[in-house]
Order: C-alpha cells, then sequence, then structure tokens
C-alpha cells in the first residue's frame, strides 16, 4: 500500500470528506502527507494525512454551505 500512495502510476484510492461524507476517488497522482483538499459538496477545507500505509482525512475549516465561486465551480464539475 506504501507504494501505491506514493507512486503516481499506481496510486488508486478513495478517501470520503470528514464533515459531510461526499465520497472521492483518487487516480494516478501522487499523494503527499497533509495534501490540501476542499469538498465541493460541503466547502469544507480537509488535510490528508498519510500514517501506517493508510489515508486518514482530518477537518481544517469545518463546512461553511457556503456555494463555490463561478470560476472555482467550472473548474471542479
Amino acid at each position: 500500500m506504501a507504494r501505491r500512495l506514493y507512486d503516481a502510476t499506481e496510486t488508486h484510492v478513495f478517501v470520503t470528506c470528514p464533515e459531510c461524507g461526499q465520497k472521492y476517488a483518487i487516480f494516478s497522482v501522487m499523494v503527499q502527507d497533509d495534501e490540501e483538499m476542499a469538498c465541493t459538496s460541503c466547502n469544507s477545507l480537509f488535510r490528508l494525512r498519510i500514517s501506517n500505509n493508510k489515508i486518514e482525512p482530518y477537518v481544517v475549516t469545518p463546512a461553511t454551505g457556503a456555494p463555490l465561486g463561478p470560476a472555482e465551480g467550472r473548474r471542479r464539475q
């Protein structure tokens, strides 16, 4: 599993937003410790911590419920 997290050719990981439960799939990108992600559903900001060959998401900024800006929304959808 550790090699799969750091090798972009092997990465295939599913992550769940810790605030609302929205599921995300990560394919073919290198995952780094404390990588930041923003949830498009609840607009919370969370980081991915790698420990014991597992990815554990933790909340940095709680859900605001605010919609994404127009430019952000087009890029993310």
